[in-house]
This record gives C-alpha cells, structure tokens and sequence, in this order.
C-alpha cells in the first residue's frame, strides 16, 4: 500500500495517496509492523511537502523519523 500511495503522490493525486496511505498506517499499527508504519508517515509528509503543506509535511516527517529510531 505504501507504494501505491507514493504512486499516487508521482502522479498528483495526493487525495488518493493520502487515503492509501491513512488506510497504510492504519493496517501496519493493526499489526504493529513499525517499519511500513513509519514508511507510510514518511510517505505523507512528501505528499503533504509538494503541495507546500509544509506544517502538515514536517509532523508527518518527525513523526516517521521517530518511529525508525525505535527499530
């Protein structure tokens, strides 16, 4: 699903990247896989990065970034 929704972001369509990627974070905290979980953070802050959300694309980022510290 990460993959799909940076897909998403190559293309433009950052609603449907963000939903994926929602759906993404979701599933991987279901399952407690950290690492798509923090992929998937870090997916949505580029998102949110080319459409110039940069508050949204830096939480989204740190939020990530703190995830991988713990794997």
């Amino acid at each position: 699903m990460n993959r799909l929704g940076y897909f998403y972001i190559g293309n433009g369509e950052f609603e449907k990247s963000h939903s994926t990627l929602l759906e993404a974070v979701n599933l991987a905290k279901d399952i407690g896989y950290l690492r798509g979980e923090a992929e998937a953070l870090k997916y949505q802050g580029i998102g949110y990065n080319y459409q110039s959300y940069k508050y949204e694309a830096t939480r989204y980022t740190l939020e990530s970034l703190e995830i991988y510290k713990r794997i």
